[in-house]
């Protein structure tokens, strides 16, 4: 379940075993990819130990004001590389 504040999924499924592990973010951490979920819950799957995951999986918020001003105002913020050229597009 997610916490206060953390909206945003990530997860992985193992390629050995299929488990399936997932964490929640804020919109800050998903936006941005603040968020490694190798570093949160280790590199190997916590039911076989295996190091290989098939998929990983972002749900990312839509881009807004709220986030524009963050990335505008902090230049160790960085989108993903299709929104920034959309961004740099639309000038």
């Amino acid at each position: 379940m997610a916490s206060p504040g953390s909206e945003y999924k990530i997860s992985r499924t193992c390629n050995n075993c299929g488990h399936h592990e997932e964490i929640w973010v804020s919109k800050r951490e998903a936006a941005f990819e603040l968020v490694d979920i190798d570093q949160r819950l280790g590199p190997a799957c916590t039911k076989c130990s295996a190091t290989l995951f098939s998929t990983s999986y972002w749900t990312v918020p839509e881009l807004d004001l709220e986030l524009l001003t963050m990335w505008a105002q902090d230049s160790s913020l960085s989108l993903m590389e299709q929104d920034e050229d959309l961004m740099l597009a639309d000038e």
